[in-house]
């Protein structure tokens, strides 16, 4: 069986879910956030960038993850600034030449590890 790469993107109607690891615990909390949105020349979403991850989802939001060559979407590149608490999930290689602001979801697992982002990119304002 074919070992899946994470992160995941999956576009269903007008909303942008991005998957970042299998649910390993069933529990499940949602905690509503601001993501603010980079978009490409097509108007495609290339980045979402959340501030302060870790003061509105919790301490261990990223903990356990590590994206390698064996696990990773390498077209997908993560970064995290921990003096800044600014999370930056890059999509795309494209340039941005716009950004927009749009309230999305995290969903975190029991141990409040993130399992997946979802936003409307529609709504951006």
């Amino acid at each position: 069986m074919r070992q899946r790469k994470y992160p995941l993107v999956h576009k269903k109607n007008k909303m942008l879910e991005i998957i970042l690891k299998d649910p390993e615990k069933l529990e499940e909390r949602t905690v509503q956030t601001t993501f603010v949105l980079d978009f490409n020349s097509e108007d495609e979403v290339i980045g979402i960038e959340i501030i302060n991850l870790r003061s509105i989802a919790g301490p261990n939001v990223l903990a356990g993850y590590v994206w390698d060559s064996e696990t990773s979407n390498m077209e997908i590149h993560v970064s995290y600034d921990e003096d800044a608490d600014a999370f930056y999930l890059s999509l795309s290689g494209d340039r941005s030449l716009k950004q927009g602001v749009v309230d999305g979801n995290l969903v975190l697992d029991s141990e409040g590890c993130v399992i997946r982002m979802e936003c409307d990119p529609s709504a951006c304002k």
